[in-house]
């Protein structure tokens, strides 16, 4: 089923499917619902899984720039909407820090978290990385959004996927579908003060920190310390996969996470 949610000053586009133990799926940044393809089908075959594009991406409605969000908000708005509260919520790269912010502003609806490649909130990042960040916002604004929208494809982050044709292609049509709003305007978006980073102690749910062996430094690092801080969680590291591990090695993604799902049950 597709359809989209009217919730608090905002539409979502979402897809819901199967029936069993809920799961909800979390894209990244500069990526749509879409990014779950390869796994929605399979994994509806055995639970209820809830897959959607967030404010600003996708077929959702964008942010206005007066009018302060968050994306955890609209997450847990979501989930009482359509019954999956006690989901394993699944989150990937930015999705990661909504689902984390989700546990901690609203501990019912995540059962149980599947954190993969995640960003973190609160993080100390590599300043070349974070300044190669800033090179294709301002790009987007000075020369043209599809010009920002390029530097960040070519970004070192995904430099493993890029290497090979068909994850090549795959990030190209995923990346080629993204509005690039969050390029060009100022989001609104709010996060919880402390940040992530300081509260990791603070989550009590059964967490698998998944990465791809070849994901650069900084989200390795992330891993390790999801893993070390969180005081149910566990990690595993991804084969021949690089930031984009869902996509690169899909096989092998998904089999960590059905078996997470089948201990977790």
């Amino acid at each position: 089923m597709t359809g989209v949610a009217h919730l608090s000053g905002t539409r979502l586009a979402y897809e819901l499917a199967g029936e069993g133990p809920p799961v909800v799926l979390v894209h990244g940044f500069s990526l749509d619902m879409s990014m779950w393809d390869e796994h929605f089908d399979a994994l509806s075959e055995r639970y209820r899984v809830l897959r959607y594009d967030a404010r600003g991406y996708g077929l959702s409605q964008p942010p206005r720039h007066d009018e302060p969000y968050s994306h955890a908000e609209d997450l847990h708005e979501l989930i009482s909407a359509l019954g999956m509260a006690g989901a394993t919520v699944v989150g990937f790269s930015l999705g990661g820090s909504w689902a984390l912010e989700l546990a901690l502003r609203h501990p019912r609806d995540a059962g149980t978290l599947v954190l993969v490649d995640s960003t973190l909130r609160g993080h100390r990042w590599n300043p070349e990385w974070v300044a190669a960040q800033e090179e294709c916002e301002r790009i987007a604004r000075e020369v043209g959004v599809e010009d920002g929208k390029a530097i960040w494809a070519a970004d070192v982050l995904f430099a493993w996927s890029r290497s090979k044709e068909r994850t090549r292609a795959r990030l190209d049509e995923l990346i080629g579908r993204w509005s690039g709003w969050q390029l060009v305007h100022d989001d609104p978006c709010e996060w919880l003060d402390p940040p992530l980073a300081e509260r990791l102690g603070e989550i009590r749910k059964p967490t698998l920190a998944l990465v791809g062996e070849h994901d650069i430094g900084d989200f390795r690092a992330v891993a390790r310390r999801l893993a070390n801080e969180i005081p149910a969680a566990r990690l595993e590291a991804i084969a021949g996969a690089g930031h984009m591990s869902p996509i690169d090695e899909p096989e092998a993604f998904r089999a960590r996470l059905l078996r997470f799902l089948e201990e977790t049950a």
